[in-house]
């Protein structure tokens, strides 16, 4: 979630068969969301690692790449739960929740010089105001 930006919802309905091929990086092919879209994002190297790890841990004919029990989705709220629980020994006093996970890639991505558009079309935003909400812009990223 915090390398791609996907809402629990998106995470809980990828496909196990969720990469696509692309000429210069792998796609991560997100189902529709909240919003009733479907987009691609782009993938990195560590990302493509983790959901090949996650194909591994079952058999291939499993429709969904985050299995709950019974071969069906995870909860939603088994999902909060897991992250609760890896996050409970952080340092960081500040909560970290699957919207805070994509608020800091929608910061991240406007920040390594992605135009508003762009991360707008990542996020499956439809209105810039939305996005823009969702970038924590500092005075110093003003002057980049």
């Amino acid at each position: 979630m915090r390398r791609t930006g996907l809402r629990i919802g998106e995470l809980r309905n990828l496909e196990y068969h969720c990469i696509r091929p692309d000429e210069r990086r792998p796609l991560l092919k997100v189902p529709l969301g909240k919003l009733n879209n479907e987009r691609l994002v782009p993938l990195d190297a560590d990302s493509v690692e983790l959901i090949r790890r996650l194909q591994a841990v079952a058999p291939r004919s499993r429709p969904w790449l985050v299995p709950g029990g019974g071969g069906v989705r995870m909860s939603y709220d088994r999902i909060r739960r897991c992250l609760k629980t890896y996050n409970h020994d952080l340092p960081d006093p500040v909560r970290v929740t699957s919207h805070r996970l994509r608020h800091t890639y929608a910061t991240e991505m406007l920040r390594a010089g992605m135009s508003l558009p762009g991360v707008m079309r990542l996020l499956g935003h439809r209105d810039y105001h939305m996005t823009l909400r969702y970038t924590a812009i500092t005075p110093e990223d003003c002057w980049r």
